[in-house]
């Protein structure tokens, strides 16, 4: 059951990287700051939480469900890191801009 736990850190991290990766991507106006420094807190604890209480909730969730999470989260991923990627080439290649 140990490579299940590592499963489910992933997923809880992933949860984290998607809240945290647009503020990072882009500048936060004054006004998204009290917003970006109330989100990034209650992920941390509630990814903390689902870290301290993995087993139960595995056994809660099953293996078939852990494993559609697995594939969504992956996905997920993937398209966070293809944007990465597509914003960081346009300006090496004007064309992709139209221009």
């Amino acid at each position: 059951m140990a490579g299940d736990e590592h499963s489910f850190a992933l997923v809880s991290l992933s949860s984290v990287l998607i809240i945290v990766s647009p503020l990072h991507a882009t500048r936060i106006s004054v006004a998204l700051t009290p917003v970006a420094t109330g989100i990034v807190p209650v992920m941390v604890v509630l990814t903390y939480y689902m870290m301290r209480n993995a087993d139960y909730i595995l056994s809660r969730i099953g293996q078939r469900e852990l494993r559609a999470i697995n594939c969504l989260m992956g996905m997920l991923l993937i398209a966070i890191a293809v944007g990465f990627v597509i914003n960081d080439i346009r300006p090496a290649f004007p064309v992709l801009n139209g221009g």
